[in-house]
């Protein structure tokens, strides 16, 4: 919540850090503005200017990343209208959605409906797409459905990660940094030629603080994190043709989340538990590209193996009434052929094929523990699962320049999913766990074994104009399919809604959109707005009488709203923006059968879209004595009322809150080194980013983290 005190406090570091006072520019410090940079984004799979690409798209490149301080995936939100990131929603995964789609975090058995792409590798779990932006050269959020080009599970939209490429220009990056809650940070970056024909990169970052909460039982924090990423690549050209890279990525996760029940009237930071709670992730990754560029096309083929383990350990938020505890593995290999024409003739044209298999393990143990129970052990059921996918597709794209500034592309893709599903469930007495590393208990029972198979056609539209020499316009039509599955618990009751597979989900997206630059390339201004229909929406939901985790195919859906993106440089060094997106993302028809008792949402918002999103971001460059520069900066964003559930009652939702970073820079003249102070969360605000039906009524919450000041110091050449 926001307080008086927090409010003065967050004033008062930003007055300190906005009152340096400009200087006085003599007639030879220079005068110059320079015009906003322009930016090359791969939405298309092809390099385009992102002004003359026609769709939604929010693109940063390293320095973005850098002086905004965004450290993964979850931090892009602040800076992206219609891009709504919440907290681990029970499963240890990040939600993501895009204009109102996206989260299922339902483990192995259903897929996300935010897409994920890492130098062109789809990522089949979320588990490991939480990693530190240790290399990432530029991050693309694709807003929409993105079915023809990047396929299946894409109906929200798409974030494509680009890490940096080898090169022939060495480059060095470093920094090292400390703060509140005993957090540190440290990263370093070196690549460089290595040979005539070969170059080569290697990174490294780690970050760590404590947790914001404490545990008063045990003594000890929660909701800390201790995170360590590490990459390399090469890069082979050998001249003439191929360009080819392999690149190899890992990293691992040691988190202490905790949820807090929202109603045990203790402060946020109190989260009371008996037993201990732990989260340990790890993932693993090898990518191989290779391009040919020939006379007439150009040849691309991307291979991509990744593998994610996950081991958790919850203990429930009310003095030892239940326990989590839950590993789940995959393993997974994309591939993807494509051909694209070259040039700028009348006509343009790309083909291409890929393919996804997954194999994926998941073992479930929840208990009601003997501490409850009053008895030397506790009660609990055992879900064990298994799931094997292998997806195929073909798709194509045809661009047509009907004239000099009129320009049509048509596409399609078809997709087959085929998933080999495998589950079995146990009850019985199990001891309480108190200790992080057990590993759950497997199923004594049968396994039963289900196969399904689903296929779609995703195509789109596209026509786009060059009204004049600054201003682009667009409309489009695109179509999205995010696969169907399972949910992971069987029923406990043969009467429970969740006994049986959920279907596919389909969404069609009608799009408009203007792309323009004023004032010399000083004031750029790109609008988007858009209806979206989607049929068998996929909705998490919980079983209300046992509280278990389970999907329903709701009847529809419909999405519409305005995005606006604007960014200024009116002076030298000075840069101003605003980000806008207003949603009204509404069940048109969902009613089932809860606990016997019908019920329908229909007219209910989705979860995790707010109506409101902005932000409002500025910078100012100021001549330092003694050379350098010196660069307060300024970030707001703001979000309005968010719910959890479809029921869309409180406490399962969050009010509106806001979010204020402050940051202070300096970059030194004669040398690529600086150092920068921030305080991020300056207002205090500590919204819940997610909440949850847990067992015995019991309502659990995750939580923003609280305010956190510290330092950095930089090295960038």
């Amino acid at each position: 919540m926001v307080t008086r005190t927090n409010l003065q406090v967050s004033l008062a570091v930003i007055a300190a850090l906005t009152a340096v006072p400009a200087p006085a520019f003599s007639a030879d410090t220079p005068t110059d503005t320079t015009a906003l940079k322009e930016v090359v984004v791969t939405a298309t799979k092809r390099a385009t200017n992102e002004q003359t690409t026609p769709q939604a798209i929010t693109a940063f490149s390293a320095a973005d990343l850098t002086v905004r301080h965004v450290s993964d995936i979850g931090d892009l939100a602040m800076y992206t209208p219609g891009l709504f990131v919440g907290a681990d929603n029970g499963f240890g995964a990040t939600t993501m959605a895009i204009r109102g789609f996206g989260p299922l975090n339902l483990l192995i058995g259903g897929d996300e409906a935010v897409g994920v792409y890492i130098d062109g590798v789809y990522q089949g779990t979320p588990y490991g797409n939480q990693f530190m932006f240790i290399d990432v050269d530029q991050a693309e959020v694709l807003r929409g459905p993105q079915g023809t080009l990047y396929g299946r599970n894409a109906t929200g939209g798409a974030i494509v990660i680009n890490t940096v490429t080898p090169g022939r220009d060495t480059i060095v990056r470093a920094d090292i940094g400390a703060g509140e809650l005993n957090s540190y940070e440290g990263s370093a970056l070196v690549s460089g030629p290595l040979t005539d024909t070969l170059s080569g990169k290697i990174a490294i970052g780690r970050t760590s603080r404590d947790g914001w909460a404490t545990n008063p039982i045990l003594g000890t924090k929660l909701n800390g994190e201790d995170d360590f990423n590490t990459s390399a690549g090469l890069r082979w050209t050998p001249g003439g043709a191929w360009d080819v890279s392999l690149s190899a990525r890992y990293g691992t996760e040691d988190d202490t989340l905790a949820g807090k029940n929202v109603n045990d009237g203790l402060p946020i930071d109190d989260i009371p538990a008996v037993f201990p709670n732990e989260s340990y992730r790890n993932f693993s990754g090898i990518t191989l590209n290779a391009t040919a560029t020939l006379p007439w096309f150009t040849f691309t083929s991307t291979s991509g193996w990744t593998n994610t383990d996950r081991h958790a350990l919850t203990s429930s938020a009310n003095v030892g009434l239940t326990q989590y505890l839950e590993e789940s593995k995959a393993s997974e290999w994309y591939e993807e052929e494509r051909v694209a024409s070259n040039g700028n003739g009348r006509f343009s044209w790309m083909v291409g094929v890929n393919g996804f298999q997954q194999h994926a393990d998941d073992v479930v143990n929840f208990d009601l523990t003997g501490e409850l129970l009053g008895a030397p052990a506790g009660l609990g059921i055992v879900f064990d699962n298994a799931l094997v996918t292998t997806s195929y597709a073909g798709f194509a794209e045809l661009g047509w320049k009907i004239t000099d500034r009129l320009h049509l592309t048509v596409g399609d893709r078809y997709t087959r999913d085929r998933k080999v599903w495998s589950n079995c469930q146990t009850e019985g007495q199990y001891s309480d766990i108190d200790a992080a590393s057990v590993t759950p208990i497997g199923c004594d029972t049968p396994f039963n074994s289900e196969t399904r198979a689903w296929t779609a056609s995703t195509p789109k539209g596209v026509l786009d104009l060059r009204i004049t020499d600054v201003v682009y316009g667009y409309a489009s039509v695109n179509k999205g399919f995010r696969s169907g599955g399972w949910n992971f618990t069987s029923p406990v009751n043969p009467a429970t809604p969740y006994s049986t597979a959920f279907n596919p989900e389909y969404a069609t997206s009608y799009e408009a959109g203007l792309k323009s630059e004023f004032f010399d390339r000083r004031v750029r201004a790109n609008l988007a707005v858009y209806l979206a229909n989607y049929t068998n929406l996929q909705v998490r939901t919980i079983d209300p009488i046992y509280h278990l985790l389970g999907v329903e195919n709701a009847g529809a859906a419909r999405t519409k709203g305005v995005e606006l993106e604007t960014v200024a440089e009116p002076a030298t060094a000075l840069t101003v923006g605003a980000n806008v997106a207003w949603e009204r993302a509404l069940y048109t028809s969902f009613s089932y059968i809860s606990a016997g008792v019908p019920v329908n949402y229909a007219g209910n918002f989705l979860d995790d879209a707010p109506e409101v999103m902005v932000n409002f971001f500025c910078s100012y460059g100021i001549r330092a004595p003694g050379g350098g520069t010196l660069t307060p900066r300024l970030d707001v964003s703001y979000e309005s009322h968010v719910y959890y559930t479809e029921q869309n009652v409180s406490p399962y939702d969050a009010p509106a809150h806001e979010t204020v970073n402050v940051h202070l820079r300096y970059d030194a003249a004669s040398a690529p080194w600086g150092w920068e102070i921030y305080v991020n969360n300056a207002t205090n605000d500590q919204w819940r980013t997610y909440a949850y039906q847990g067992e015995l009524n019991v309502v659990g919450a995750d939580y923003a983290l609280p305010r956190v000041a510290g330092v950095r110091l930089f090295w960038n050449e």
